[in-house]
């Protein structure tokens, strides 16, 4: 059998890829944990704490992921997702609250771009749900 000198294909245990992701969460607690988390598995993560911070971070660099928090002190967390629903059309965002996302179903589209998170959440949970976004 003859080997080729390219690049290795990938097999099942490959990384998965790294994502530049903007955490979107007012409580700086979960906000470093989270990050750390992020880390951890290999991407590469900015934080904010709010809506404001974070439409200053989205217009001046490009994220995969944004992971946002709906009961943020600046507004809410619902309007930002549909907001960058229309203005990022590449992004793909993880609501992360410990709310009932089912009461913000009017607020939020239905999008494939869009995938819930209960917290609380553990690496598992979160390694998942960007899974699901791939």
């Amino acid at each position: 059998a003859h080997k080729s000198s390219g690049t290795p294909k990938h097999s099942q245990h490959a990384n998965p890829p790294a994502y530049s992701i903007l955490i979107v969460e007012d409580e700086v607690l979960i906000r470093v944990t989270l990050r750390e988390m992020l880390e951890d598995l290999g991407h590469k993560v900015v934080e904010t704490g709010g809506i404001r911070e974070a439409k200053v971070k989205l217009s001046a660099v490009h994220f995969d992921i944004m992971i946002v928090d709906l009961g943020l002190p600046d507004g809410s967390g619902a309007n930002l997702v549909r907001e960058t629903l229309d203005t990022h059309r590449h992004l793909s965002i993880v609501i992360a609250s410990g709310r009932d996302v089912r009461n913000d179903a009017d607020d939020i589209p239905r999008d494939r771009r869009v995938r819930h998170m209960s917290k609380p959440y553990d690496e598992t949970a979160l390694k998942e749900a960007l899974d699901q976004l791939q």
